[in-house]
């Protein structure tokens, strides 16, 4: 029976919802119509095609914060100071207004490739944009940073990070975080919005066909063969977006429980039902 893929349903049930969220509610996608306040007036930009991003704070979602990526530099050159993310703190629509714009810090990667004389060398463009302060005024977020990896397929992956209320880090991007080119199609990611589950999307293998969007495809369970069970504490956004919290926001006593049903190839037998507790924290 080595090796035979058996086919499983797992649900990751829910820890702290006492703390989180009222009995009875749920982390829900957001509608892109409720999200995105128009952009009222936009700086000249240095490249030909900026990317956009929303993020939105807060139970109700109220705080949202527009950010444009304005990269005018490739990952091969040495060229930081084109670089620059606006970021309109104040939720005004307005990305003008002095102190929105924030320069690039950019990180020196050196890469060593068999047979190659020389080590190649790319810059990350990195923004440390600061702290956001929710439209309530008294939840205050530090250390939003923003980096950018080089390119996946056609466009340049994110990813994004910030401290609620300068605690516990909370972070989107799996690799694959994609801006856009136009404000109605951004992604919107939500932070410290009401929480959920997921099973850990890294578990899978990354596939990047030539003519469609890059994607993590499922990880299989086969008999034999080890399995890693991985769940994310966070909050769904829009565009496939999920802003995780880092595992010390968790009480040390409390971890997800995984409740799995294999599936028997005999028809007429019961299913195996097993609950896992997940203990290790990555």
């Amino acid at each position: 029976m080595g090796g035979r893929t058996i086919a499983v349903s797992v649900t990751v049930l829910g820890i702290l919802g006492c703390q989180t969220e009222p009995r009875g509610s749920r982390a829900q996608p957001l509608d892109p119509a409720d999200c995105a306040p128009a952009l009222r007036k936009e700086p000249a930009y240095v490249s030909k095609s900026p990317k956009y991003c929303l993020l939105v704070f807060g139970a109700k979602a109220e705080t949202r914060v527009w950010l444009v990526l304005d990269l005018a530099s490739e990952p091969w050159q040495r060229e930081a100071h084109k670089d620059a993310v606006y970021v309109d703190r104040n939720g005004n629509g307005d990305l003008t207004e002095p102190g929105e714009r924030v320069a690039c810090t950019p990180r020196e990667q050196t890469h060593h490739f068999s047979f190659a004389p020389h080590a190649s060398v790319t810059y990350s463009p990195n923004f440390q944009i600061g702290e956001i302060v929710e439209r309530n005024g008294t939840a205050r977020h530090t250390d939003l940073t923003l980096e950018v990896d080089s390119y996946v397929q056609t466009y340049r992956p994110c990813h994004l990070s910030v401290k609620l209320n300068g605690r516990h880090t909370q972070e989107a991007g799996n690799g694959l975080l994609r801006f856009a080119d136009r404000p109605q199609d951004a992604p919107v990611i939500y932070l410290n919005g009401p929480l959920a589950m997921r099973l850990h999307k890294w578990t899978g293998t990354l596939v990047m066909p030539a003519d469609a969007p890059a994607f993590y495809e499922e990880q299989k369970m086969a008999r034999g063969q080890p399995f890693d069970l991985c769940a994310q504490l966070g909050t769904p956004g829009r565009g496939d977006t999920f802003a995780a919290l880092s595992t010390e926001a968790v009480p040390a006593g409390m971890h997800p429980v995984a409740d799995i049903e294999f599936r028997p190839q005999d028809p007429g037998k019961p299913r195996v039902k097993m609950r896992i507790p997940l203990k290790q924290r990555g």
